[in-house]
C-alpha cells in the first residue's frame, strides 16, 4: 500500500506470482517423528495441555512433528509416537512420559535443559 493507501500493483503482482509459485512447488515432507493430536480449546481448561502444546511447538524447531487437528483422521505412519494434548504417549515412552509432565517454563534455562533431555532422548546418537 502506499501513503494513500491505493494497492501498489507492482508489489501486488510480485506476491501473488510468489504465491503462486509456493503453491504449485511439489515439497517433499520429513518423515514425522512425531504425530501431535492438537485440541486447542483443551488449553482453555487444563493449563497442563497448554504447556505440552507450547513445549511441541519449541520441540518442532529441530524434529519434525506432524499436527493432526481434533476431529481429523489421517493416515499415519506406523510406530510413530503421538502425543495427546495432555502429553500423554501412544505408544507408552515412561522416560518421554515424564519429561513430558514436568515441563518447565518457556525462556528459561531450565526449559532449555529440558529440551536439551528430550533432543537427547529422541536422538541419543546426535551432536547438541
Amino acid at each position: 500500500m502506499d501513503l494513500n493507501g491505493q494497492i501498489r500493483q507492482a508489489a501486488f503482482h510480485a506476491l501473488r506470482d510468489l504465491f503462486m509459485q509456493i503453491e504449485s512447488t511439489d515439497v517433499e515432507l520429513d518423515p514425522p517423528e512425531f504425530y501431535a493430536l492438537s485440541d486447542p480449546m483443551a488449553a482453555r481448561d487444563n493449563l497442563h495441555a497448554g504447556e505440552v502444546n507450547a513445549a511441541l511447538y519449541d520441540l518442532a524447531a529441530d524434529i519434525s512433528i506432524r499436527w493432526i487437528p481434533k476431529g481429523v483422521n489421517i493416515a499415519r505412519k506406523p510406530g510413530v509416537p503421538v502425543i495427546s494434548p495432555e502429553g500423554v504417549l501412544s505408544p507408552a515412552n515412561e522416560r518421554l512420559s515424564e519429561l513430558l509432565a514436568s515441563i518447565p517454563r518457556a525462556d528459561t534455562k531450565e526449559r532449555e535443559r529440558w529440551r536439551q533431555k528430550v533432543m537427547r532422548l529422541l536422538r541419543p546418537g546426535a551432536a547438541e
